[in-house]
């Protein structure tokens, strides 16, 4: 089944760097420094978001594992469900409401 995370979004969209555009001609010298600047400052992006990453899945892991160490345990021993009490509900026809009432100085 398809998910909302499946689609494509903001994440797949290309940047400058990577659709090999530019505001400046390349013909000019500094280009090349320029260039190296601009895929250094990308690299670390990536470097950075691939650690959150990498953190997120082990936060993710570490819950999977949880889930599954309290459905072992709860296989082994009977499984208990709690219920909601019972209530009864009445209804006293011919009765209402007294507002309660209090006066405001000013």
């Amino acid at each position: 089944m398809r998910d909302s995370s499946d689609l494509k979004g903001i994440h797949s969209a290309k940047t400058m760097v990577s659709g090999k555009r530019r505001s400046m001609p390349k013909v000019q010298s500094g280009s090349n420094y320029l260039d190296l600047y601009l895929l250094e400052k990308e690299k670390v992006r990536l470097l950075k978001e691939l650690k959150r990453i990498e953190n997120r899945r082990e936060q993710i892991q570490y819950r999977l594992d949880e889930i599954d160490k309290e459905f072992e345990k709860d296989s082994k021993g009977q499984v208990t469900v709690k219920e909601k009490p019972k209530t009864v509900i009445t209804e006293k026809k011919g009765q209402e409401k007294e507002w309660k009432k209090m006066n405001l100085s000013y």
